[in-house]
């Protein structure tokens, strides 16, 4: 059966406490806020929040880093809130993006990523664990939370696929995009004794929906841009892009601005969405990288994709009236997709 996710900003509490209610009516599987403080609200906050005022759908980080916080302190605060939610948190992670990058701050490696991951398990595990030539410790809890990944590229996919419980994919929807994660996550999972069958698999991508196909697009610009950066910034070689988009893609990466990742233009396109479209990435993202259009458009695709194993979708979500999406989705999609 196909199960949909959702994440989105973190508003006033009122108004952030409504929406994730709504959510879970609605039926959506998982729930998540994001972590970027230049930007967002605190992300902690917020997910406390979600975890009091929600009590069956999953809820996580979508997605956090580990360049901002030491990994005691994530791995604490996710056993708080596993606890408080009654074990529905999972925490994302990913090397980074606009969380870090408004901070001054570099993306981390996939080495640091790595060591960062297994610290936080060792530290539920064993207490303690060595950690950047020192010792962490997490002495209150030893109940493991899942850690899912958030990945897009050949060598971030090994990585989830070794060590992590679950998976954001970022890596896009097309055939290739799909096969090619699929088979990067099942290297990664043999090198640790594991199958496709031991992690929680969720395709990632951008989201908008209304009457009006061209005005869903409008509304989706600024995100699809978003994960075009984060997928890309590291490079476009190996991650399944069609030659012609190649040279686009890594300048739209080159040239986005972070400290508008989480806004969409009112008046017009803002900078990010004026780059998609001038790069004549615009169809190409939305096909790709997003649920964009109709009802009818949203439940042909989820059809299409649940033929092709694709059953989770975790859905980034940024637009004028979150509670409209929430209704059209929930009242004119969800009853409708494959079982």
């Amino acid at each position: 059966m196909t199960t949909f996710g959702i994440a989105s900003k973190p508003d006033r509490k009122d108004e952030f406490i409504r929406w994730v209610t709504e959510a879970e009516q609605a039926g959506f599987g998982l729930v998540c806020t994001g972590d970027s403080p230049a930007l967002l609200r605190d992300q902690y906050v917020a997910l406390t929040l979600l975890a009091l005022n929600t009590s069956h759908c999953r809820i996580g980080s979508f997605i956090t880093n580990p360049v901002s916080r030491h990994p005691t302190i994530t791995a604490g605060a996710s056993s708080t809130l596993n606890e408080i939610s009654g074990g529905r948190f999972r925490i994302g992670i990913s090397t980074g993006d606009s969380g870090i990058l408004n901070l001054g701050l570099k993306r981390a490696t996939l080495a640091r990523l790595e060591e960062y991951v297994v610290t936080m398990q060792r530290l539920w595990r064993d207490s303690e664990a060595p950690y950047m030539g020192g010792t962490a410790r997490l002495v209150w809890t030893d109940e493991p939370v899942p850690v899912y990944l958030a990945a897009g590229g050949p060598k971030a996919l090994e990585l989830a696929g070794r060590i992590a419980d679950g998976v954001y994919v970022t890596l896009g929807l097309s055939p290739e995009a799909v096969d090619g994660a699929l088979r990067h996550l099942e290297i990664g999972a043999r090198q640790s004794g594991r199958t496709l069958d031991d992690l929680d698999i969720w395709w990632h991508v951008r989201a908008n929906i209304d009457d009006d196909y061209e005005t869903a697009v409008r509304g989706c610009l600024s995100l699809l841009g978003g994960i075009a950066h984060h997928t890309f910034q590291a490079g476009v070689e190996g991650k399944f892009l069609p030659r012609r988009y190649k040279a686009p893609i890594a300048e739209l990466a080159r040239r986005y601005n972070s400290r508008q990742h989480t806004q969409i233009g009112v008046d017009g396109l803002n900078a990010n969405e004026r780059l998609v479209v001038d790069l004549g990435l615009k169809d190409f993202l939305c096909e790709n990288f997003g649920f964009v259009g109709t009802p009818s458009d949203w439940i042909s695709k989820a059809r299409e994709l649940h033929g092709r194993g694709v059953t989770q979708l975790a859905f980034a979500v940024v637009v004028p009236d979150i509670h409209a999406f929430i209704k059209q989705v929930g009242d004119e999609v969800i009853p409708h997709l494959p079982g």
